[in-house]
């Protein structure tokens, strides 16, 4: 993502806490630097079982400064704990922001993988299939949107940065964190089973097993088997492999947890307006 490591606060900090108010970029390979990965299951790029996680992932780690010495050019905060407040809400704004792009992106995956292994089952005209491809299809264009309101509606901060408006932000952010979960739910109810008990790619290519998964997983109207197969395969790699698990936690925690937008919401929802439109309207002395 970046050729050095950039370093800050992840919470508001009081007067007691300013020894840990420190932001700064720092290059990996810098002495006493030490990165313990996080283990992922590792595919061959080319691998019929693993048609996601062969080619897309990611690596997360335990950072740990052991001793580590930072020019004092590449320090931005040092002691100012008032600041980290701020940092941080201004992080998590744009962090959840670009989720409004990558869960409608997720989300047209998902949709896409419904629909097809739909039509691969036979069952694509049924009423309760449209019902649910719809739901997700709503809850992608209203995060999409939540997404491009928040852009719109930005304000100007410091020598012409635009700050997404928060209120929209959260929103479009908390409703993807939910949605996303749903969805899984939706394409494992239309896709069956199948999604991890079908056999391997071992299987399909052994000239023993492949003429039985050629007769009984061949799908509805003409559909190839292979295809089939492969379809299958994309699902449970996209929602039920340890890439899909990650991106599962990711979908809910990534850039703080529903709790954390719900707080940036209500701190950013005019709720006296509201409250002011109501003792208006309604003709209330009191408040």
């Amino acid at each position: 993502m970046a050729h050095e490591l950039i370093v800050i606060p992840t919470r508001a900090l009081r007067a007691s806490d300013q020894d840990y108010a420190v932001a700064f970029a720092i290059a990996p390979e810098t002495p006493g630097l030490k990165m313990i990965c996080r283990a992922g299951t590792l595919a061959q790029e080319e691998s019929l079982d693993a048609p996601m996680s062969g080619r897309f992932s990611l690596v997360e780690t335990l950072t740990i400064f052991e001793d580590v010495f930072v020019p004092w050019e590449r320090v931005f905060m040092c002691g100012e704990w008032s600041y980290a407040g701020p940092l941080v809400e201004l992080f998590a704004t744009y962090h959840r922001h670009t989720y409004a792009g990558a869960k409608a992106a997720m989300l047209d995956l998902l949709i896409g993988a419904a629909a097809l292994v739909a039509e691969y089952n036979g069952v694509a005209e049924a009423r309760h299939i449209q019902d649910k491809l719809a739901d997700l299809m709503q809850a992608s264009a209203l995060i999409y949107a939540a997404g491009v309101a928040a852009a719109l509606e930005s304000t100007t901060a410091g020598p012409g940065t635009a700050v997404p408006d928060p209120l929209k932000t959260n929103a479009g952010k908390n409703f993807s964190g939910v949605k996303f979960y749903e969805a899984l739910r939706v394409v494992h109810d239309i896709a069956g089973g199948l999604v991890v008990t079908i056999p391997g790619e071992a299987d399909y290519r052994s000239p023993i097993t492949r003429p039985y998964l050629e007769k009984y997983f061949r799908g509805a109207k003409g559909i190839p088997t292979l295809d089939r197969l492969k379809l299958f395969k994309f699902i449970r790699d996209l929602t039920a492999s340890d890439l899909g698990g990650m991106w599962m936690v990711e979908s809910l925690h990534g850039g703080g947890s529903l709790e954390a937008e719900k707080i940036a919401m209500r701190a950013h929802y005019p709720l006296d307006h509201a409250k002011g439109l109501v003792r208006g309207l309604a003709r209330l002395t009191s408040g």
